[in-house]
């Protein structure tokens, strides 16, 4: 049943007071996760107030419509940040919105993921900001925000967390943890790669592994994990680069050649296939391109390191 204006507004009142229902928070999420307003505030000066107002007649407006199909959520301006808390909980009830539309026992995880060529922006419950990169998976524990604030990430993701000294936000990537109070970073934990990555942008994280191994990150710093070695190295990262993949820009920072090829592949409409002769260890790759051409960014670097490239079909060949 579609709710009327008066109770959905009574809905979104007991929601940003605190005093909403399981089932009527999951009502807000459904009609939420339905509006696109990135188009009306894409510009970093509109007032809070219209914003809010925006959101509220778009929501108002649907009570009248039939249910369309669910859109991808859109990337939302960085400007958005400063924006009044009330406004942020607002947005954020677009969190995944079908966990609620096909609820699952109490115990099973939360997942949010994106399909290859796709970047997808969510708000979790506590406010925080995730941004995930093509091909990735998060995944939050069935208690989260409870009592703690643990997440299982599998890929590439951009984190801005809110802060809760009380609940720190822990990042499982393997056997690799990412603690966070309160920042903004970069986390590359893709599956079959054997390097795992954090970028720090602002505030401070602390990074360890199940060996005690423990390194603490400042703003413009990157931690570099071997895997397989379980030794990690700091490095200096240029601030710009940190998450640039935002902002549709693909930046290695010296990348095996291997993992270059992989993340490629997540923005290409084509498969990859690695001539078996071909080695590709001790390979690296550095450099930055657009993501709109992932294809021209591979054949490039492959001629760097003077291979093939070969298209057929629906496949691109790689051999010496």
């Amino acid at each position: 049943m579609q709710p009327n204006k008066e109770e959905l507004n009574l809905l979104l009142e007991k929601y940003l007071q605190g005093k909403a229902s399981q089932a009527e928070i999951s009502l807000l999420f459904r009609w939420l996760n339905q509006l696109d307003l990135s188009e009306e505030i894409d510009n970093p000066f509109v007032a809070e107030e219209k914003i809010g107002q925006i959101m509220k007649d778009r929501i108002f407006s649907r009570i009248r419509e039939n249910p369309t199909s669910i859109k991808e959520v859109k990337l939302f301006p960085n400007w958005l940040r400063p924006v009044a808390a009330s406004i942020l909980l607002l947005i954020g009830l677009v969190f995944i919105f079908h966990q609620f539309q096909n609820p699952s026992p109490a115990s099973s995880p939360i997942l949010l993921s994106t399909e290859p060529n796709m970047i997808k922006e969510f708000f979790l419950p506590d406010s925080t900001r995730v941004i995930l990169n093509a091909s990735t998976t998060l995944e939050l524990a069935d208690d989260f925000n409870e009592e703690s604030r643990q997440v299982k990430l599998t890929g590439e993701a951009f984190f801005d967390v809110s802060q809760d000294i009380e609940k720190p936000f822990i990042i499982h990537s393997g056997e690799v943890q990412t603690h966070v109070l309160g920042t903004a970073f970069n986390v590359e934990a893709y599956e079959r790669e054997n390097q795992f990555r954090v970028s720090l942008l602002r505030g401070k994280v602390e990074v360890s592994d199940e060996r005690a191994y423990v390194a603490e990150l400042l703003p413009g710093q990157m931690l570099v994990y071997d895997v397989s070695d379980h030794i990690g190295s700091v490095e200096s990262i240029a601030p710009e680069h940190i998450g640039a993949w935002i902002n549709h820009k693909i930046i290695f920072n010296d990348v095996p050649l291997q993992d270059a090829i992989s993340r490629l592949e997540a923005h290409l409409d084509s498969s990859v296939e690695v001539d078996p002769a071909l080695s590709l260890n001790g390979l690296y790759v550095t450099g930055e391109y657009a993501n709109g051409e992932a294809e021209q960014a591979l054949e490039a670097i492959l001629l760097l390191h003077d291979m093939n490239f070969e298209k057929k079909g629906g496949t691109i060949y790689i051999s010496k």
